[in-house]
């Protein structure tokens, strides 16, 4: 799952309870999820520094989300 979005975009899927319940959803199915642009929405799903978790930086950063979803799951992630 990827997110794309700029200062309005962040703004707006901040504020979405479908957008915060998407990510959240992808998070507990242990998702590999890449974020651009949207600082609030991953402060308020608490994504942001779990494994599995890309924040698009750098085009290096593209790589290490394909790793990640190339496995299928972050299963490091996955409660004990």
């Amino acid at each position: 799952m990827v997110v794309l979005a700029g200062s309005d975009g962040n703004k707006a899927l901040s504020g979405n309870p479908d957008a915060v319940g998407f990510l959240m959803d992808a998070r507990r199915h242990l998702k590999a999820i890449g974020l651009s642009g949207a600082p609030g929405l991953a402060a308020k799903t608490q994504v942001e520094g779990e494994v599995g978790v890309t924040d698009f930086g750098s085009p290096k950063d593209f790589q290490k989300f394909l790793d990640f979803a190339r496995n299928g799951k972050a299963w490091e992630r996955e409660p004990a």
